[in-house]
């Protein structure tokens, strides 16, 4: 892939011999947290491959999510130019002004405004790839197909700790238990929600065990003293995003989440919701009830 294409003229917008087809691409800049950013770098790389056209993904650390793509997972092989910036305020600026001037000599920004799953529409951005080049800065999901998360290899030694840690993974239910700032799951996902589901996992299978994963020590320890032995977890390093440790945490919480054999999650939770894409297993969110899979696709439906 040629990660040094200059950005398409207006006048070769409509072109489409091979000058024009060299500068066509799709940039991205993947936002939020771990499990946002996972679902928009894989749906971004489907519209890629089915426009044939490189994908140049711009991972930036931010203050709430300060941890290099590369720091988390394998990057060979990936199929797209990975490039890691720091998360400064000088450099988010310059990032803008990046977008500002992209705009300008005519390549297509889009952004949340876009994307959100209301208005995103999925032939737009197919359009706009066969014209020229494309930057995508969002936190949304733009498409959904089997297997498409295959991309993400987590890095040995975290790798290490999800083998440690989901073993016997057909006899454990993996809980995810969301708290912190996520009001939403706090009010609709409560503390014996969970629990009235745990036990109902024990009663239809009493060799279940849990996994569980939590941002919420009080939460856990309240489990802990419920279900005793049966409950494993992995124990936090650190819970600030800003801290690299807290994201290389999630990742071993996510994947050996997405090993269970069946989810019990949280409501409107990305985290959950991405431990479930992840694995395939049966999925039971507190608060909204059994999950139905759903179709492959673009994110709209």
């Amino acid at each position: 892939m040629n990660s040094n294409s200059p950005p398409p003229s207006r006048a070769d917008a409509g072109r489409d011999d091979g000058q024009a087809t060299a500068r066509r691409g799709l940039d991205l800049i993947p936002e939020g947290g771990l499990a946002n950013r996972l679902r928009v770098l894989a749906s971004a790389l489907l519209f890629a491959q089915e426009a044939e056209v490189p994908l140049r993904v711009h991972w930036m650390r931010t203050p709430d999510f300060n941890a290099g793509f590369s720091r988390l997972f394998e990057v060979e092989g990936l199929g797209f130019t990975l490039t890691e910036h720091g998360g400064s305020l000088v450099h988010k600026l310059a990032v803008r002004i990046v977008e500002k001037v992209l705009s300008a000599t005519g390549v297509s920004v889009l952004g949340d405004a876009q994307t959100h799953p209301s208005v995103f529409d999925p032939s737009n951005l197919r359009r706009r790839l066969g014209q020229g080049r494309v930057l995508l800065r969002t936190n949304y999901p733009l498409a959904k197909a089997p297997q498409m998360y295959r991309l993400f290899v987590p890095v040995p030694p975290l790798r290490a700790l999800i083998e440690q840690h989901a073993g016997e993974a057909d006899k454990m239910v993996g809980v995810h238990l969301r708290r912190g700032d996520h009001a939403k799951a706090t009010e609709r996902s409560p503390l014996e929600g969970f629990v009235a589901a745990m036990q109902a996992e024990l009663d239809a299978r009493p060799d279940t065990h849990f996994f569980v994963a939590t941002d919420d020590p009080p939460s856990l320890q309240a489990l802990q003293q419920r279900f005793g032995p049966r409950l494993r977890h992995y124990p936090k390093r650190a819970l600030a995003r800003n801290d690299p440790l807290a994201l290389e945490d999630a990742v071993v919480d996510l994947f050996t989440l997405a090993r269970s054999r069946r989810l019990i999650g949280s409501y409107w939770s990305s985290f959950s919701d991405m431990a479930h894409d992840l694995g395939g297993q049966p999925y039971y969110v507190i608060g909204k009830g059994e999950v139905q899979p759903e179709p492959a696709g673009p994110a709209t439906g």
